[in-house]
């Protein structure tokens, strides 16, 4: 294999690693903004992804900083077992979108 296509598969990788990842981030806020604390004026201040999953750092109230941080966690596992579903989801609505 030259150095083209080893960059091509390189550039192929990167680009599936991507797309699963923007599930994944996709699927967290989700779960974030259907927790039962979570309100319109919640803010999130800091957010990372790491092996083990995505954590949220958060503000209650972002106008009145004072309500207090939050912090939510969303783990590896629970973001593959909901990898499925999201995906059929959005299937669903892509089918809905062209039939109207």
């Amino acid at each position: 294999m030259n150095y083209l296509e080893q960059f091509k598969k390189r550039d192929e990788l990167i680009a599936q690693a991507d797309d699963i990842m923007n599930i994944y981030v996709r699927i967290a806020d989700h779960l974030y903004t259907s927790r039962k604390d979570y309100s319109k004026y919640s803010s999130v201040i800091h957010m990372d992804i790491s092996e083990n999953g995505i954590s949220y750092e958060y503000y209650y109230d972002n106008w009145d900083y004072t309500a207090g941080r939050g912090n939510f966690f969303v783990s590896k596992e629970e973001l593959e077992a909901l990898v499925d579903q999201y995906l059929r989801k959005e299937k669903l609505k892509n089918i809905e979108r062209v039939t109207k």
